[in-house]
């Protein structure tokens, strides 16, 4: 029995120890943490960067982009060049000159007549020819509207600008105009005055003259069209015709 109870005894003392005032109190353990173990460390990603061409992405994209800008701005600089050297050619370049296209007059040629062509200034000369039978004569009649015109006589004409009343061509009166002379002059006003001096110098049986056509432009009535001269005096006043430039009649009133 004894025994059992130092057993018992010895086992209280290690479960539990007086304190000062007698008292037992519950013995007093400690757990000692448990260190965790070192996590792992995650091996690095040792696999190769992204390359284009042997070249990492941002080089290769930087490079590429210099290179686009380099290609824009030599285009740009070329067709500005060509632009430029183009318009210098332009502007340094004298202009065509538009050779001047005139028509014969519709009437038709003299049989008779002799071809008088001569030496004078070109069809382009600036000035009015007045001799020869090559290139522009003066031509006066430039209006829309007739106007009269007085000759030396006191005369009266009515003029047509940009007309011709070609020679067997329909008359006012519904018959033929027929042409009594062709001279070669160098003024409308010139041709008007032929025909009051052509009426002045005829026998009283002979058909006055009664209008005019005149061309101003020599080479192409005389000299190409080998019509015999540039001012028509005519029989009658004829139905009008629309002419070029050069072209402009008048009849008696």
């Amino acid at each position: 029995m004894a025994t059992t109870k130092t057993i018992i005894r010895w086992k209280m003392r290690v479960d539990c120890h007086i304190d000062a005032h007698g008292q037992d109190q519950p013995s007093r353990y400690y757990k000692q943490d448990v260190p965790n173990p070192p996590a792992k460390e995650k091996p690095e990603d040792k696999s190769p960067a992204k390359q284009i061409l042997g070249l990492s992405v941002p080089v290769f994209w930087t490079i590429a982009v210099i290179a686009v800008l380099v290609v824009l701005g030599t285009g740009v600089g070329i067709g500005v060049g060509v632009g430029l050297s183009q318009s210098r050619s332009s502007s340094d370049s004298p202009a065509p000159s538009t050779p001047t296209t005139a028509d014969p007059d519709p009437t038709d040629p003299d049989p008779a007549a002799t071809d008088l062509t001569s030496e004078s200034p070109s069809s382009t000369s600036s000035a009015p020819v007045t001799s020869g039978t090559v290139g522009l004569a003066a031509n006066s009649c430039t209006f829309s509207t007739p106007r009269t015109f007085t000759a030396s006589d006191g005369t009266a004409f009515t003029q047509f600008c940009f007309t011709d009343w070609p020679n067997n061509g329909e008359a006012e009166d519904g018959s033929e105009v027929s042409d009594l002379r062709r001279l070669t002059l160098y003024t409308f006003e010139d041709c008007m005055e032929a025909c009051v001096s052509f009426n002045n110098n005829i026998e009283a049986d002979e058909t006055p003259c009664k209008a005019v056509t005149y061309n101003s432009n020599l080479t192409s009535i005389i000299a190409v069209g080998k019509q015999g001269g540039n001012c028509f005096l005519k029989d009658k006043k004829g139905v009008n015709v629309l002419a070029i430039a050069e072209s402009a009649s008048a009849y008696v009133v």
